[in-house]
């Protein structure tokens, strides 16, 4: 058999196996004396924002149509599982965030009573808050860049990898939500990062 080119949507739904070949009827038939055929058999709809009524009426037809899957049944299941993804995802993302931010804030805490002492002979000897208050961002900054960074390292990597891979079988950008959670990041990162610098200058800085 020759390959001639590919349609480019889908003849069935989701449901069913995603490789299909076109052949002439005499191949077909040639095949067909050695395996016994599957025939299914698939409806397109015009309107699909109105599938959820037609679906409703044809299952009210029979209760074994419900066994058959319809753009409706596909959609509904598939924002469902999506939904469920997200929000698992979600929130374990953000809870790792969390206690990512969390450790890094305590452990500067945790350094900033044990070098109080340090801080005060330095305003001892002629240095003002202002400076110690730069030196403080600064080196804050520097504990926060590093996991900030791998982070976004890692989300560049997964949009370079899902562009890769859906890009070339489906028309979806997931350009705009993988950047918008980067910049999330990004806000809720530079939020721990303010806290961790203001409590900070408040217990050296007294």
């Amino acid at each position: 058999m020759i390959f001639t080119g590919m349609t480019e949507e889908r003849v069935l739904n989701w449901s069913f196996p995603d490789f299909m070949v076109v052949i002439s009827d005499k191949a077909f038939g040639e095949i067909a004396r050695e395996t016994a055929p599957i025939v299914f058999k698939a409806y397109k709809v015009d309107r699909e924002a109105s599938m959820k009524q037609s679906t409703e009426r044809l299952y009210a037809l029979d209760e074994e149509l419900r066994r058959v899957p319809t753009y409706y049944t596909q959609y509904r299941e598939g924002l469902e599982k999506a939904g469920i993804n997200l929000f698992t995802l979600g929130f374990l993302g953000l809870v790792f965030l969390a206690a990512t931010g969390s450790i890094i804030y305590f452990k500067q805490l945790t350094e900033a009573h044990s070098d109080k002492e340090r801080y005060v002979i330095l305003r001892k000897i002629g240095v003002k808050k202002k400076e110690i208050s730069l030196s403080i961002a600064k080196q804050t900054g520097f504990v926060f860049v590093l996991p900030l960074a791998i982070g976004l390292l890692h989300c560049g990597a997964i949009l370079k990898a899902v562009t890769t891979l859906y890009g070339s079988v489906s028309e979806v950008n997931l350009t705009v939500p993988i950047v918008s959670a980067m910049l999330v990041y990004i806000v809720i990162y530079c939020g721990y990062y303010a806290l961790t610098v203001h409590s900070y200058n408040q217990i050296v800085n007294r």
